[in-house]
């Protein structure tokens, strides 16, 4: 959630998309998985939001998902399943698909080879390899995924993976 949400005009948390917040959207898709749900958030964010969710508060401001996700799995002693807040289409069976395998980060990929970084799937694990990657500037989840993503085919006709980034997106 940590993201500045410039285009959208306001946090997209609190967005308004079918008759709920985003934030809303997104807690009900991973309380279908888990029980535990955390928030990776901004610093007004968890000035906002820490007396009602389990917040974790970005490490690194501006740094972008990567940031959050690194922050993340250096708070928790856990695997972590990542969504972001903007994608209200992902559906239990996708989110369940990432979790097949444990031990290893799992994210989608088209038949043509590219990768749909979010919803993904990190197991704590990986956090020295994260943390190297970050270390030395390549914040590209992309990137990250081409040496260490292990690939779900995703549904060729799905608009899950469609983020809401702007108000015209809302319909």
């Amino acid at each position: 959630m940590g993201g500045q949400s410039t285009r959208m005009g306001s946090d997209k948390a609190f967005v308004e998309y079918r008759d709920q917040t985003l934030l809303n959207h997104c807690l009900r898709q991973l309380e279908a998985i888990t029980s535990e749900v955390y928030l990776s958030v901004n610093a007004d964010q968890f000035a906002a939001l820490y007396e009602q969710y389990n917040c974790i508060q970005d490490r690194y401001p501006d740094k972008g998902p990567m940031g959050g996700i690194l922050s993340a799995l250096e708070a928790l002693d856990e695997d972590l399943i990542v969504l972001a807040v903007d994608m209200p289409e992902v559906s239990y069976s996708m989110l369940e698909r990432l979790v097949s395998n444990s031990s290893k980060v799992m994210a989608f990929q088209d038949e043509g080879g590219q990768w749909e970084p979010l919803p993904s799937f990190w197991p704590k694990t990986i956090t020295s390899a994260l943390s190297s990657c970050f270390l030395t500037g390549q914040l590209s989840l992309n990137g990250f995924l081409n040496t260490h993503g292990n690939p779900v085919i995703s549904e060729t006709d799905s608009d899950a993976f469609k983020n809401l980034n702007s108000p015209s997106d809302i319909s």
